[in-house]
C-alpha cells in the first residue's frame, strides 16, 4: 500500500488539556488509531509520561502494547472510528448464523448478498479513513486483507473480540463463512455428520462465489468507466476536428501567400543585382 507517514507524533502534555490523565485503554485506543509509523514513538512517549507520573503499572501495560501491521491498523482504525458500522456487520453475522441453523436457503442468499454490500461499504470507509490519517488510499491487496479479516471475525469469536476492540496486530483469513466451530455446533443435531459437512461446504461455496461476483462487478465497473472516458475523449476530438481542419487550411493559405511574397522579393532582388 502506498503511504505517507503524516505529521510526526506530538508527545502528550502532562495531564490532558482538561486536566485529566488518560487511562491505559484510552491510550491504547489512541495508539491503535495512529498510522504504524507513529505507533512506537507515541507509545514510548506515553510510557515516559506514566513513569514521570509515578504509575509503574500503567507504564508496564502501555509498554507491552505492540505495533500492528499497516493492514491490521486499517482494521483497527475502522473499528475505533466507525464502531457503529462494524457492530452492524456483526449483527448481520448473527442473522446469517440463525439462517444456517434453520437451513433457510432464501434467507442465506439474501443475507449473504447484504453482507457483501456491508463489507464493500466498510472498505470504502477504510479508504476514506486512511487518507484522513495521512496515508495513501490502500491498494486492492490491502483491502482484500481487511475484508478477509472482517469475514474471519464473523466466524471466530476470538478474532471478533480483537476487531471490536481495535487491537488487531496482523490480518487473518478464514476458509469461508460457515466453517467455524461455533457455526458447526449450531447446526441441528438431527443432521448426520455428512449432512453437516455438506451444509458447511455449500455455505463456503456461496461465499466464494459471491466474492468472485463482487470482484467481477468491480472489474466490470472499472472497464466501463474506462470505455466511458475513451468515448468522451473521442467525442471531444471529433468536436474539435472541424476547427483544427479550418486552422490547418488557414495555415496553408498563409504559407502559400508567404511563398508568393518571398518569390516576388527574390525576383526583385535578382533584377537589382542584374542591373
Amino acid at each position: 500500500m502506498g503511504r505517507r507517514d503524516g505529521p510526526p507524533y506530538q508527545a502528550p502534555s502532562d495531564p490532558g488539556d482538561n486536566g485529566r490523565v488518560p487511562g491505559v485503554d484510552e491510550i491504547a485506543d489512541e495508539l491503535y488509531a495512529l498510522p504504524p509509523a507513529q505507533f512506537t514513538p507515541a507509545r514510548d512517549a506515553h510510557v515516559q509520561q506514566a513513569r514521570q507520573d509515578g504509575d509503574a503499572t500503567a507504564a508496564k501495560s502501555i509498554a507491552s502494547l505492540r505495533r500492528p501491521t499497516v493492514n491490521a491498523w486499517l482494521v483497527n482504525l475502522l473499528a475505533l472510528k466507525r464502531s457503529g458500522l462494524v457492530a452492524d456487520l456483526f449483527e448481520l453475522g448473527d442473522a446469517l448464523r440463525e439462517a444456517q441453523r434453520q437451513l433457510n436457503g432464501a434467507a442465506l442468499r439474501d443475507l449473504s448478498a447484504r453482507r457483501r454490500e456491508v463489507l464493500d461499504s466498510l472498505l470504502a470507509q477504510v479508504r476514506q479513513l486512511a487518507v484522513e490519517h495521512g496515508v495513501a488510499s490502500p491498494a486492492p491487496a490491502a483491502l482484500n486483507e481487511v475484508k478477509d479479516t472482517l469475514a474471519a471475525a464473523l466466524a471466530d469469536d476470538e478474532v471478533a473480540g480483537q476487531v471490536r476492540a481495535g487491537r488487531m496486530l496482523k490480518t487473518v483469513s478464514y476458509a469461508g463463512f460457515g466453517q467455524g466451530p461455533e457455526v458447526e455446533a449450531a447446526t441441528p443435531t438431527s443432521l448426520s455428520t455428512s449432512d453437516r459437512k455438506a451444509v458447511a461446504s455449500a455455505s463456503a461455496e456461496v461465499d466464494r462465489a459471491e466474492r468472485a461476483l463482487s470482484d467481477a462487478q468491480a472489474a466490470e465497473k472499472t472497464a466501463n468507466e474506462l470505455v466511458e472516458q475513451i468515448n468522451s475523449s473521442i467525442a471531444d476530438l471529433r468536436a474539435r476536428l472541424p476547427l483544427a481542419q479550418e486552422e490547418a487550411r488557414e495555415a496553408t493559405r498563409v504559407r502559400k501567400a508567404a511563398e508568393k511574397e518571398a518569390a516576388a522579393a527574390r525576383h526583385r532582388l535578382s533584377r537589382i543585382d542584374g542591373g
